[in-house]
């Protein structure tokens, strides 16, 4: 399909500038060509008039947990203008719920026009140790093991190696060893048996989240010139769990937008343990945390980090597409300019996934575009302001976009509760302490305690905890 995109105001994103009413054009979803609007005769190609309206490249979501073999949530991300997300553990779902979800054949599909969605770049299942966090993780206690894990992981097609925060020191300097070897990178979060300081000189490519250092080590994550993808939208969301007496703080709005499943049997079946977490501890350790990933993020900013947006959906109120909308709007309120939160959401998340082909908008690059009403560095929230996307070759105008979302909503008011039964019995104390549910319910409230726990020297998650670190 070849066409024109006439009378467009782009940004580039190779710097902070605006190209007035300049023409793109386009042929086999490749960018053949950017001129002054005054310039282009292509009788046969098809001519959008694009006057007053703003152009951007495909916006990018580098930290996400796709679930769905359906596609619904796929559907989500590209009517929000998301062209390409990082799915962050492989063919691993939501408390293994899902155990037939394939995210590689799921990209096959997108690749071949099969399915709509967003480019899907894909790291691996979580390479973790005992005790486990996430079921469907790769076990790896034994520094024997990592080759053949890593070269499988290769052999699969994926395109990077996450790791997870019980691996053992020596299991964790194999696998960067072995995974240079197999020149693929690797991803995730800081194991507590690996200082900061050994972790930021590894080869680590990205870290997911702030809560892996502290305040006073951004300095030394800033020289790492290491990626940083804050998720500060999920870290948000887990605050008010954590800390709102009246539980009724989410936008009841955008509940149709959530999988049921997950609605159901993970954000509502969990409102009762966060809040006998902050019970026990008697504290507001959780606003404390959040304020502090806050204060890291404005320090990154000041010294220039390398920083990527990504939103850690599917967890707690995370919405697909919507979300990145809300974590540009975070990073924002971090002291970012409207500049550098595009950035973190184009040029800088296509480095961080080595994806030179997207992330700006240049000849030669993908057609990976979003047209917008109004112009995002006026002010970020128009990011939201959406009148097509474009996408592995194909146009979305506004309605069909629209009509997209309808589509997910419909199909989730459908869709079987396989999650939710299992909720609802706990909640009404159904269960034997021994079930499924259970047994994740005590997994996560370890994950919620460690997060607090991992950051060294850090006086007001120390005084929120009641605690030394």
């Amino acid at each position: 399909m070849n066409y024109v995109l006439k009378n467009v105001n782009i940004l580039p994103m190779t710097s902070e500038i605006v190209m007035e009413n300049m023409s793109v054009v386009i042929s086999d979803g490749l960018i053949h060509q950017i001129t002054d609007s005054n310039e282009v005769y292509f009788d046969d190609y098809q001519i959008i008039d694009c006057k007053n309206k703003f152009l951007i490249p495909g916006l990018i979501d580098a930290h996400v947990h796709l679930y769905e073999n359906e596609g619904h949530e796929l559907k989500l991300f590209l009517a929000n203008g998301i062209t390409t997300v990082r799915n962050m553990w492989g063919n691993m779902s939501l408390f293994n719920s899902n155990p037939s979800f394939d995210v590689l054949n799921l990209k096959r599909k997108i690749q071949n026009k099969e399915l709509l969605g967003p480019r899907i770049i894909n790291t691996s299942r979580l390479l973790n140790d005992e005790p486990l966090h996430q079921a469907g993780s790769i076990v790896l206690s034994n520094v024997s093991d990592v080759e053949n894990v890593v070269k499988g992981i290769v052999n699969d097609g994926y395109d990077f190696i996450k790791i997870y925060d019980n691996l053992k020191l020596e299991v964790f300097d194999e696998i960067m060893k072995v995974a240079k070897k197999y020149n693929i990178k690797v991803v995730g979060h800081r194991p507590t048996e690996v200082s900061l300081d050994r972790f930021l000189n590894s080869d680590i490519h990205s870290i997911e989240h702030t809560f892996y250092f502290d305040y006073d080590s951004v300095d030394n994550v800033v020289k790492s010139k290491k990626y940083v993808v804050p998720t500060l939208v999920t870290e948000w969301y887990f605050d008010r769990l954590m800390n709102a007496e009246n539980q009724d703080f989410y936008d009841k709005e955008m509940l149709k937008f959530a999988n049921k499943n997950n609605k159901d049997g993970f954000w509502f079946a969990f409102m009762p343990l966060f809040k006998q977490i902050r019970d026990d501890q008697n504290s507001m350790f959780y606003q404390f945390k959040y304020e502090n990933e806050k204060k890291k993020i404005e320090k990154l900013v000041q010294l220039g980090g390398e920083l990527v947006a990504g939103t850690d959906y599917a967890n707690a109120f995370t919405y697909a597409g919507f979300s990145l909308h809300n974590e540009l709007e975070l990073l924002k309120d971090c002291g970012a300019s409207n500049y550098q939160v595009l950035k973190a959401a184009t040029i800088n998340a296509a480095k961080c996934l080595e994806l030179d082909e997207i992330g700006t908008i240049e000849t030669g690059k993908h057609a990976d575009l979003v047209l917008l009403n109004s112009n995002p560095l006026d002010e970020i929230i128009n990011t939201r302001d959406i009148e097509m996307v474009i996408a592995n070759g194909q146009i979305f105008e506004k309605e069909k976009l629209e009509e997209l979302m309808d589509e997910v909503v419909r199909a989730y008011e459908k869709l079987p509760n396989t999650l939710t039964e299992a909720a609802e019995n706990r909640l009404e104390e159904k269960t034997h302490s021994n079930s499924k549910l259970d047994k994740y319910v005590g997994v996560y409230k370890n994950v919620l305690l460690k997060l607090t726990l991992v950051v060294e020297n850090d006086e007001l998650v120390g005084k929120a905890m009641g605690q030394k670190i």
